[in-house]
């Protein structure tokens, strides 16, 4: 079991708000200081349009029954033949997956809060990475994500461990 202690600051000046649309699930998975689970990995530049497609961006969040179908679609764009495991099962509104370990650059093209709002939908707590993108990284903390910046090394070497539960204390 590895322990990741160090989540990502936001710059000076910029405090982490909540929107009104956060849930009350979402508040309480940010206030609470020590979580752990399994992890998904996926590699190098991960991007806005693999963690969630434009074609489903026409659900609405404020919208309970589209709210509820946003997680089943997280990550989705990722191609089958390098992730044949899904982050969230067919069939299934929410993820086995707490932490997902990602390479660098995660969350990085369109400025597109749907993504955060699919990852949490999805039941996903934090991303742990050595890179996330700086947009991606404020909306994801507006919406109760977590994300995690820990040196390339650490990083590479959660990555190699996929089967490891992780445990972060905030």
């Amino acid at each position: 079991r590895m322990t990741a202690a160090e989540p990502a600051r936001p710059g000076p000046g910029r405090g982490i708000g909540i929107e009104n649309r956060a849930s009350a699930s979402h508040i309480e998975a940010m206030t609470k200081s020590v979580f752990s689970g399994p992890v998904y990995v996926v590699r190098d530049n991960i991007d806005t349009d693999q963690i969630i497609s434009a074609q489903y961006l026409n659900l609405v969040p404020t919208i309970a029954e589209e709210y509820e179908k946003l997680g089943s679609y997280a990550m989705i764009g990722l191609p089958d033949d390098q992730y044949p495991q899904k982050f969230v099962p067919a069939g299934e509104l929410k993820t086995p997956y707490q932490i997902v370990i990602a390479g660098r650059n995660f969350g990085c093209g369109r400025s597109r809060e749907h993504a955060p709002w699919a990852l949490t939908d999805a039941g996903l707590r934090a991303v742990v990475s050595s890179q996330v993108a700086d947009i991606f990284r404020a909306n994801a903390l507006k919406n109760g994500l977590l994300p995690v910046v820990l040196d390339e090394a650490v990083v590479q070497s959660l990555m190699q461990r996929p089967d490891d539960e992780l445990e972060i204390d905030v």
